[in-house]
């Protein structure tokens, strides 16, 4: 059973106490529309993930992934290199994914208010006064992909891909095979 994005929300602030609203509001895009703006707008996205990988150390401790609701998910680069698993699989798991992604407004603005219902009963580690203003500035300079906030940068230190759920179980099975 997948999560809704508003649990997968309480679970990464559950993990990641340090959460910000620029945090969550970039869950929430990446849960409507993947990460397939690395691709479209992008042509040295290879290029950046070879590098962000050449950077990361190998992480046994991360979590291979972190759903972001429903069929969609973050791999951890670092988790992803402990494992042995080869770069190139990550790399056409993502492009499959994001090939595969229907973007999805709807569901954005509906994780929106899901943030801001969380908000009103104080489930989210930040305020609600702090909302309004920032999700009107986010609007006014146009939306789109956001930055994790420099607080969770920082703390976290985040590398992944969003890929679909469906798409790595699929990957993983066939890592698992050529294994053997």
């Amino acid at each position: 059973m997948s999560l809704s994005f508003i649990d997968a929300l309480k679970e990464d602030c559950r993990v990641h106490p340090l959460l910000q609203k620029e945090d969550a509001l970039k869950m929430a895009y990446q849960n409507a529309y993947s990460g397939e703006h690395l691709l479209i707008h992008d042509s040295s996205a290879f290029a950046k993930l070879k590098q962000e990988w050449d950077d990361v150390l190998p992480d046994g401790k991360k979590p291979l992934l972190c759903p972001i609701g429903g069929d969609v998910c973050r791999v951890e680069l670092s988790a992803w290199k402990a494992h042995g698993y080869p770069l190139e699989s990550l790399w056409e798991l993502f492009v499959r994914s994001a090939a595969s992604f229907e973007a999805n407004p709807k569901a954005f603005d509906e994780n929106v208010a899901s943030i801001e219902q969380s908000l009103r009963q104080k489930e989210l580690p930040f305020k609600e006064d702090e909302w309004a203003p920032f999700f009107a500035d986010y609007l006014a300079s146009g939306g789109g992909p956001l930055h994790h906030s420099e607080i969770y940068a920082n703390a976290y230190h985040p590398h992944y891909r969003i890929v679909l759920l469906s798409l790595l179980k699929e990957t993983l099975a066939e890592l698992a095979l050529l294994g053997d």
